[in-house]
């Protein structure tokens, strides 16, 4: 689908973003606003520093602040807005944060996704929604380097990777039990590891290797035999955004990958290496191997996007070292000027 049909498609469609003030979640309101959409975000406050904190004010969105885990919040949010589609982002969403608090990560993102389909089965206005699944929900044993695909048995073992296992499930239930027969239109995406200017959160690794090389800091990375499937942030949103425009008026679930191509599946040592050619310091930074890798953090992970390819006609518009230098070039500027018109001008150059 062209920018032009989604550009029409969007224009006036209500639309409820869960996760809204997050990273992806802020890139994604952003867009739909570009196309003309009416959008409502429902998530936790924005933290301090944050990309949607930076932009919150020069955008029009119904900002609702509240927590999935309180389904009575949610209600209120969904009778006010009473949307169209449902994009639903939030989530408890990091690794190590996960393993360190297994009640928060299970409560929000299994209980959390409970709470908003209940609500959803109620909703006579909800018609099409988009659950960001993870690329991590495979059943992953690390002993081989396989592309995932949508055919794979399920079953991350982690408690981040668990959690997600469980809220795809959920969805899938929900779709069989209660909204195939009321017609609404469910789509399950499995994204990779996402790359993009305005992630503020440090403990990240492109957020970290940027704040070293810029402050002249020794790089520290665990991991760096990692291998990953790397995207870009609007390769990302662009992917949700098609695909609930797709899946209007189907009343059918479908579920995909979403990633890159197999040639831009790297490893966490070749990024950081990308990333200190685009900085120009190559040469006067150094790199140092943590001594605390994560046991639980998997050696691979692929995923094959070729059911999305056929289907839908999405691939990403961006390979791995255009990403990394544009992702790059944003943080340079994000300190200078307005953060809404960068991004802006991102969004117009990507749909140019």
């Amino acid at each position: 689908m062209r920018y032009n049909n989604l550009h029409s498609f969007y224009k006036g469609k209500k639309v409820l973003v869960t996760g809204h003030t997050g990273f992806v979640g802020s890139w994604l309101c952003l867009v739909l606003d570009y196309m003309g959409a009416e959008v409502t975000g429902f998530s936790l406050e924005e933290e301090s520093n944050s990309l949607y904190e930076k932009i919150k004010k020069d955008f029009k969105l119904v900002n609702y602040y509240g927590d999935l885990r309180n389904i009575d919040e949610i209600r209120k949010c969904m009778e006010i807005s009473q949307p169209d589609i449902v994009f639903h982002l939030a989530a408890f969403g990091f690794i190590k944060e996960c393993r360190n608090d297994p009640y928060t990560a299970f409560f929000s993102n299994v209980m959390g996704t409970v709470n908003l389909f209940e609500v959803i089965r109620e909703n006579q206005s909800v018609k099409d929604i988009v659950v960001a699944s993870s690329d991590k929900v495979y059943r992953n044993d690390d002993t081989a380097t396989q592309l995932f695909n949508e055919e794979n048995p399920l079953g991350g073992s982690d408690p981040y990777s668990s959690s997600k296992t469980c809220e795809d499930l959920i969805v899938q239930s929900y779709y069989d039990t209660y909204l195939k027969i009321r017609g609404k239109s469910v789509t399950i995406l499995r994204p990779s590891n996402i790359v993009g200017g305005g992630d503020h959160n440090v403990s990240r690794l492109i957020p970290s290797i940027i704040c070293s090389i810029e402050n002249n800091q020794e790089i520290e990375i665990r991991n760096p035999e990692a291998v990953r499937p790397w995207q870009y942030i609007l390769d990302a949103v662009d992917a949700y955004v098609v695909t609930a425009a797709k899946a209007w008026n189907t009343g059918a679930i479908q579920i995909y990958n979403i990633g890159p191509t197999p040639e831009n599946i790297k490893s966490v040592g070749e990024i950081v290496e990308i990333l200190i050619k685009s900085s120009g310091k190559t040469g006067s930074v150094h790199l140092a191997v943590s001594d605390s890798q994560s046991s639980i953090e998997k050696r691979y992970l692929g995923l094959d996007i070729e059911k999305i390819k056929e289907e839908i006609g999405w691939e990403p518009n961006k390979g791995l070292e255009q990403t990394i230098g544009d992702t790059y070039d944003f943080y340079k500027q994000w300190e200078h000027g307005n953060s809404y018109q960068l991004c802006r001008k991102y969004i117009e150059k990507y749909y140019e």
